[in-house]
């Protein structure tokens, strides 16, 4: 069976995976849902946009290839994940 609701945990975190690659169109939908019905989760999506849109546009002497190469590498991502699922006893298997 497929739940077509999501919590607010699931919500926060793909609203935050959000932040780092695009989501699906199926995850898309589920955070729209859910944000329809939890006012708290709709103020926690659009502040974490404003925080992105204010990061962005701080420096604009920043071009966007040099913002790029702020960005984690794949493998310095993978390890920080791994370190914060092992930290975690919660958390082990449910990215």
């Amino acid at each position: 069976m497929v739940s077509w609701m999501i919590n607010c945990k699931e919500h926060s975190k793909l609203v935050s995976h959000n932040m780092d690659r695009s989501l699906s169109f199926w995850e898309r939908v589920l955070v729209k849902m859910h944000e329809w019905i939890c006012p708290a989760c709709n103020q926690f999506g659009e502040q974490l946009k404003m925080i992105r849109q204010a990061c962005r546009s701080s420096d604009p002497e920043i071009s966007a290839e040099e913002n790029e190469a702020c960005r984690l590498s794949k493998e310095a991502s993978e390890r920080i994940k791994v370190a914060l699922t092992e930290a975690l006893p919660g958390e082990k298997g449910t990215s």
